[in-house]
């Protein structure tokens, strides 16, 4: 939990020095993301949701497909992906200037 924190702040800091006021995700990134949490996904008892029109998987409506809404491939490894991300200086996000 703490290293979150550090991680926000981290953000934060970078977007006060760019004078940043938006940081979109690039679609490239935010395709990655989904590839990447659906492959965990698919490796877990949770996959078995996908097979119904579940909540937990964003399908209990008519019009929506199971998706996965949550990351499941641990807290560690979430946090070992953002801060490959501080350290590369946040590449999937755009940070728009004055």
């Amino acid at each position: 939990m703490k290293e979150g924190y550090k991680l926000k702040i981290t953000c934060l800091q970078h977007s006060h020095n760019t004078l940043c006021f938006s940081y979109p995700q690039s679609q490239k990134a935010q395709d990655a993301w989904v590839m990447h949490s659906t492959e965990v996904h698919s490796h877990t008892v949770m996959n078995e949701a996908a097979k119904t029109r579940s909540w937990i998987m964003g399908s209990n409506l008519v019009d929506k497909k199971p998706r996965v809404l949550a990351y499941f491939g641990g807290a560690n490894t979430y946090a070992d992906k953002l801060t490959e991300s501080v350290r590369a200086a946040f590449p999937e996000l755009d940070f728009g200037s004055i």
